[in-house]
């Protein structure tokens, strides 16, 4: 058995200046990256939750407000909760104002992450086109109506026939969007540590 404390003793005094130098810079090389790996996963776990939360609210406000009823909507129903829509694209502020951190997450989660996201915001976007649709050809029709103008019959039934046309539309793309928003759920949960 060799005994290290002698041999180290026996090294010359800048050989083993250099060694403790190569060994510090060693130990705090690896105490850097150990901060570093142990901050960025901070960050993510923090990003992952702030986006958790976000994301879960939307989808429940949304589920309240619109995705439970055209979920059970049926071809040749009105579409009666088209109404006013919100305009306000402020329901993304923490993901619009972290896109440059997704990088933070595994590549394929990103593209879940991002895709629900963008989902998201076309639905609404198909949202604000249909109701600006139905009450432009309202208006029209209680103003042809009210001058007993027999256009007034046939501009009701292009609503009703739009009112199928968008109906399924809206249908689909909310079935699509909740079902990516559910997996986004999942993946953020899972980094922010959290059972959903």
């Amino acid at each position: 058995m060799v005994d290290t404390n002698s041999s180290l003793r026996d090294l010359p005094p800048g050989i083993a200046a250099l060694l403790g130098v190569v060994v510090g810079f060693a130990l705090n090389l690896i105490g850097e990256v150990l901060r570093d790996v142990l901050r960025e996963r901070s960050l993510r776990r923090r990003l992952a939750s702030a986006l958790l939360s976000e994301v879960s609210a939307i989808r429940d406000r949304y589920w309240e407000v619109f995705g439970e009823y055209i979920s059970k909507w049926q071809l040749g129903q009105p579409l009666d909760k088209i109404g006013d829509v919100a305009r306000n694209q402020n329901f993304f502020t923490v993901y619009d104002g972290n896109t440059d951190k997704l990088g933070m997450f595994k590549r394929d989660d990103v593209q879940i992450i991002v895709q629900a996201y963008t989902l998201a915001k076309a639905h609404l976007e198909s949202l604000r086109q249909a109701s600006d649709a139905f009450d432009k050809y309202s208006a029209q029709i209680v103003q042809l109506a009210s001058a007993a103008h027999p256009g007034a019959s046939q501009l009701s039934t292009q609503l009703s026939n739009l009112t199928l046309i968008m109906g399924r539309q809206l249908k689909d793309e909310s079935e699509r969007l909740l079902k990516v928003t559910d997996e986004a759920i999942r993946i953020l949960a899972a980094y922010s540590g959290r059972k959903k």
